[in-house]
């Protein structure tokens, strides 16, 4: 189905937009339902937190709200390697930030170096670097920032009654192995010491009230002293 192409969108029209997304969680499934191009609801995205600001602003003339916007995105340099952002926004969108992913920047630079080979493997890999110079104009690009961790968990595996019921059938073997009773048994205080300690920061869009960051596996192993 063809998309509309159209020269300007209402505040209103792209407040509408933005909350299908969020209900959807998808881009491509928003674009087709409204019949515009995924870029656009890219760009409305990067400009949610100033899109809510100036609606809710009833003193801003319809149209004082339409050139804080413009001027906004006017500031944004056009992308070199375009698609790729788009790529990597995407991932970032619909599968680390859904999961809880801690985002480092090494981890921005290999996914946009891994997404560089897919998009244009005609191009010579060594033309990209994916330098912090690259990196620091793509955030900014796209409103992205590093921001403190507000909400940190892991939610029990779906599979947790067959794990108990597997520890429990370990330690009858143990018992019976080596002789012992569960009266032998004792309980002690003990102090867990993480192997992996959940990060305290990670990167999420400009304004988000809440920054989810879901505890690696490795953050379940423990060691005892």
């Amino acid at each position: 189905k063809k998309r509309k192409k159209r020269g300007s969108f209402t505040i209103a029209f792209k407040k509408k937009v933005l909350q299908a997304l969020e209900e959807s969680n998808n881009v491509s499934q928003t674009a087709k339902k409204f019949e515009i191009e995924r870029q656009t609801i890219y760009g409305w995205k990067r400009q949610k937190y100033d899109i809510e600001k100036v609606t809710q602003d009833r003193t801003l003339s319809i149209r004082k709200r339409r050139s804080v916007l413009q001027t906004d995105e006017k500031k944004r340099k056009r992308a070199k390697y375009e698609e790729l952002e788009l790529k990597l926004i995407e991932w970032f969108t619909n599968i680390a930030k859904p999961a809880g992913m801690q985002i480092s920047v090494e981890i921005w630079q290999r996914r946009a170096i891994c997404l560089f080979k897919d998009v244009y493997p005609e191009k010579d890999q060594s033309e990209f670097k994916a330098s912090h110079g690259w990196l620091d104009r793509f955030l900014r690009r796209h409103n992205l920032v590093n921001r403190a961790v507000t909400t940190i968990g892991q939610g029990i595996p779906s599979n947790a009654s067959d794990l108990l019921e597997c520890f429990y059938r370990y330690m009858d073997k143990l018992f019976e192995n080596n002789k012992s009773k569960p009266e032998f048994v004792a309980n002690m205080d003990e102090t867990p010491v993480y192997f992996s300690m959940p990060a305290k920061r990670t990167f999420d869009f400009s304004g988000v009230k809440t920054v989810y960051c879901k505890t690696t596996g490795m953050y379940s192993l423990v060691m005892k002293n």
